[in-house]
Formats: C-alpha cells, structure tokens, sequence
C-alpha cells in the first residue's frame, strides 16, 4: 500500500471514529452530519399481523414475545433505526419547508442554504486538530487534515442549527411527527445482589450497564451523576458493570468493584467513580477489547486497580485475596450472560423500569424524563 493511500485511511479512521461518537448523542432527528437525511438509504415499512405474529413454522405462529432476550432487541433496534430514519427524513422535509416558506416540494432548497451562521473558522479549525492531535498519525500534517476538520465542524454547527429551528417549531405548535414509535420489548433485569442507589420503593428503576474501559461510559459518567442527583426522590439507580473482555483489563476492573462490594456498598461507589476517573485520563486502544492483552498489561491494570482500591480505602489484603478469586470470576461471567440474554451487547445500555432507553435523545436526563411521560 502507498504511504498517500495509508495516510488517507488513517485520516477516515479517525475522523470516523470522531463522527460515531458526535452521532451516538445526536439530538433526535439529525439522523447525519451534512444534512437531516443524508445518508440514510431506502427506508420499509413492513407491517406485522394483527396478532403480533412474525413468521408461520409448521401451522404454529412465532411472535415477538416468544424470541429469545437477544433477538426480541436485535429486532426492536431494526425496527427502530427505520423509524429513526424517517423520522430523519421528515423532519429534513418540514424544516425545509418552513425555513423557505414554500409548498412547493420539488424546488425546495437544501438545509445548508436556509441555516445562516454554519461558517468554521481557521481558529475553530486548528483548536480542534491541537485537541486532537494525539490521535493522528504524526506524519499527517495540518493541511492535509484541515479540510476534513472543516467539513465535519460545519457538519456539527448545521445539525445544532436544525435542531434549534425544530424545537422551536415544535414549541409553537407547527411541526408534530406522527409516526407512531415501535414499543420495545420489556427486559428482565435481575437488580437484586447489584449496588443501588436512591429510595428503595421508587416508582422508577434505572440501570446502568458499563464498563471501565469503555471511552462512551467514562464520557457520560459526569452526566449519569448529574441525573442521580436530580432524580434522587424519584429513581432507585442499580449499577450493573458489563465487561467487554473478560478475560482482560475489563474484567479486571469489574472484579476489582465486586470486590469492593464485598466490603460494603460506600466502598463499592467510592471505588467505582475513582476507577471511572482513573481510566478517563489514560489513552487506551479500544481495539483492545476484540483481542486478548499480553500478561505485562493486565499484571500493570492489576496494580492501577490496586492503587485505586487503596486509594478509596479497601482492606488490600481482602482485596488482593478477592480480585483473582473464582467468585470474582463467575460473577463478571455470570452477569454478562444476565445482561446478554436481555439485549446487552455493548456499553452504556440504560434500562428505565426494564425498557431500554434509546439514547438518540439530546441527553441522558431528557430521555428519562421522556420514558417518565411514556
């Protein structure tokens, strides 16, 4: 391979990965950077019987309900991804209307040409490559970059322009989206030997499946303490750590807050948001989590969990006797296989009352409160 062609894939990597981690909390409906429906391909509308069967074998009818944990979700989510993209589809339509206040469909114009303010400038672009310059390959340069910098900044400025110009049609009663959301299917997640927080006898249950090592769960980490603090008469918060390999750093960590749990739950929490913390700083290849790490790198994460556990005060003897034990071990397994069996396939999944939450929304808080309403 040509070094150019290198450098040109190496530049989409990252740029890719950066994209990913702007759509995963985009607001709802800005279904892609460059426009509301770009990118989104053919959308069906497959319709299911009245009696909710999805398929006949042998004279017997199967429905949703009957599928395994994992299925029913894989199938929710399709399901949802379709209605998420003609959400997106609508929403770019209606805006586009209204912001030219035509009814003429075929001649409308392009979002970008009806959002004013959606220029980045040189200094917008080279703060964003310094605070990201760690990730790219030393030998890209500036200028080679720069364009793509340019381009997915205006891409983000755009989707925050649409989303304002939604929300205020939405306000003032000229916009509502009448395709009716797909139900998602109810969980069955065992929170009982988990650690919890917030009244015991909430009418709202919220889980939270994360791991340490996951870059998206130390992300909204600040954010889920936030929600806890403001729905702290209202929801009963269990934590539920889902390792991503356990047989590597993941497990390691998720061992270390069994741990701490052993000793009492004030241990457990102090533990838990210093090793989120701990882990925040640190570059990690992500990529980690498909392959197993050399022994040199979990002996080492064995000792930052040591550190940590010392830090937040645990009895290191207990802790040391604890962490490579057997029942440290089954319980990480154990409990993927819990969380898997429901729909768990990645981090953070939150559960509301045992019904995923979808978080396509502006935010963890809004979601919840949405799901609340529901």
């Amino acid at each position: 391979m040509k070094n150019s062609q290198w450098i040109a894939i190496s530049i989409g990597a990252l740029f890719v990965g950066i994209l990913v981690g702007f759509l995963t909390f985009r607001p709802v409906g800005i279904e892609a950077p460059t426009k509301l429906s770009a990118g989104l391909g053919s959308c069906s509308s497959g319709t299911v019987p009245a009696d909710g069967a999805l398929f006949t074998l042998d004279g017997k009818n199967y429905s949703r309900e009957q599928l395994p944990g994992e299925l029913k979700d894989l199938y929710y989510n399709d399901q949802f991804q379709s209605y998420q993209k003609t959400r997106g589809i609508v929403e770019d339509l209606a805006l586009r209307l209204a912001l030219s206040k035509s009814e003429d469909l075929k001649t409308l114009p392009q979002l970008e040409a009806l959002l004013p303010g959606g220029k980045v400038s040189d200094s917008e672009v080279k703060k964003f490559y310094e605070e990201k310059k760690a990730s790219i390959p030393p030998q890209v340069t500036y200028e080679q970059v720069k364009p793509q910098i340019e381009n997915f900044l205006r891409a983000q400025k755009l989707a925050s322009l649409a989303s304002l110009e939604l929300k205020r049609l939405e306000a003032n009663g000229r916009f509502k989206f009448l395709v009716a959301a797909p139900v998602p299917p109810v969980a069955n997640i065992e929170t009982a030997s988990y650690p919890t927080l917030g009244p015991k006898d909430a009418k709202f249950t919220l889980v939270e499946a994360s791991d340490y090592m996951c870059g998206h769960c130390q992300q909204i980490h600040p954010e889920v303490k936030k929600v806890l603090e403001k729905f702290k008469d209202k929801i009963k918060f269990v934590q539920i750590n889902y390792s991503l390999n356990p047989n590597g750093m993941s497990g390691t960590w998720i061992r270390g807050a069994y741990c701490a749990e052993k000793e009492n739950q004030e241990k457990f929490w102090k533990y838990h948001n210093a090793a989120f913390e701990k882990q925040s700083t640190e570059v990690h290849d992500h990529s980690a989590h498909a392959k197993g790490e050399p022994a040199e790198d979990l002996s080492a994460n064995l000792k930052k969990a040591r550190d940590v556990a010392l830090t937040v005060g645990l009895d290191l003897k207990k802790f040391d006797a604890c962490i490579d034990s057997q029942a440290a071990k089954e319980h990480v397994l154990k409990t993927n296989q819990m969380l898997s069996g429901n729909g768990v396939g990645g981090t953070p999944t939150f559960f509301l009352n045992n019904v995923k939450l979808q978080m396509t929304h502006a935010g963890l808080g809004e979601a919840i409160e949405s799901a609340m309403r529901q």
